[in-house]
């Protein structure tokens, strides 16, 4: 796969059937409204195991009041670039700030990390544990790019 195969802001595209992957690229806010008007057309009543980073804290409440109708649980990762929050920041301010339960909510230090994470729990076969049924990679293209790396390589064990 390609980099060329990343989604243009607001847009999402498919990456994988078994089990479903998705990614939806978040370059600001407004974006996550555009892809959860796509998802709910693409991917009616799919719940998603949500992997998610954001720039900025002052991002994440509108990225999670967008995408709350789509998303099951909650992987808070680390974007590994620039001074964007990491993931134990990201969880405690969903707790803390913005309401979602503790059921919900989870981390991972990097993205391969979640995504690799995310693949695991939703193979085939794996007990389910998860009320996701499906894996949704949220962020901008950075965030996309290690999430295609870690989809292509065939889901190489997670650190944590």
């Amino acid at each position: 796969m390609s980099a060329t195969e990343l989604p243009s802001p607001g847009e999402t595209t498919t990456w994988g059937a078994d089990p479903l992957v998705v990614a939806a690229r978040v370059e600001v806010p407004g974006d996550a409204e555009r892809v959860l008007d796509r998802l709910r057309v693409e991917h009616p009543a799919t719940a998603f195991l949500t992997v998610l980073t954001v720039p900025t804290l002052d991002d994440l409440g509108p990225v999670l009041d967008a995408l709350a109708p789509v998303m099951a649980e909650r992987l808070f990762t680390s974007s590994g670039y620039g001074s964007a929050p990491d993931a134990s920041t990201l969880s405690l301010a969903a707790l803390e700030q913005h309401g979602v339960g503790q059921d919900f909510v989870f981390q991972a230090p990097t993205v391969p990390d979640a995504v690799s994470l995310g693949l695991r729990v939703l193979a085939p076969g794996a007990p389910r544990e998860w009320d996701g049924t499906a894996l949704l990679v949220v962020g901008d293209g950075e965030v996309l790019r290690q999430g295609l790396e870690t989809v292509s390589a065939g889901n190489p064990p997670a650190t944590s």
